[in-house]
């Protein structure tokens, strides 16, 4: 994620994945004007490859994989805000800002046995605890941490916690 906006009384992390999200419209529509000519010139197999790995497959990854994450934590309105939107619809999350202890690491091993990563927030209103994911998707490499780095910072709390 990005830190879009940091300031004592807000922060505002973004992640909005366009250039991926424009390079696979972009494979979309290539294959898909592919496909077209070469059905216009008879050679159906080679067209339904492009077919079916243009709107296809690209097209599922599209849908799974570009979506946009934003988090607002506001200390003027009491709010936490998560917000993630894709191509199938958006939600909003809201809780009051003082339920948030800190934000943590959560980890998790991928198929190839490599570890993945999302920074998360550890609520707790007194009564119930609870998590958020900042995103829905696991990474490799530093990014969660410096995510949740960013927002333990804004927070005021040290200590950064790692969790499997």
């Amino acid at each position: 994620m990005k830190i879009v906006r940091n300031q004592p009384d807000i922060l505002v992390l973004q992640s909005a994945p366009w250039v991926l999200g424009a390079v696979l419209v972009a494979v979309i529509i290539l294959l898909t004007g592919l496909g077209l000519h070469l059905m216009a010139g008879d050679n159906t197999g080679a067209a339904f490859l492009c077919f079916a790995f243009g709107p296809g497959f690209t097209g599922l990854f599209f849908v799974m994989f570009v979506r946009r994450d934003d988090l607002v934590l506001d200390r003027q309105r009491n709010l936490v805000e998560l917000y993630h939107a894709s191509v199938l619809g958006h939600q909003t999350k809201q809780h009051c800002l003082h339920h948030l202890r800190r934000a943590i690491v959560q980890s998790r091993r991928m198929r190839h046995g490599d570890p993945a990563y999302r920074a998360v927030l550890e609520l707790d209103n007194g009564v119930h605890r609870d998590t958020a994911p900042v995103t829905e998707i696991f990474i490799e490499g530093p990014d969660a941490e410096r995510d949740a780095a960013a927002i333990n910072r804004w927070l005021g709390v040290s200590g950064l916690r790692v969790a499997g």
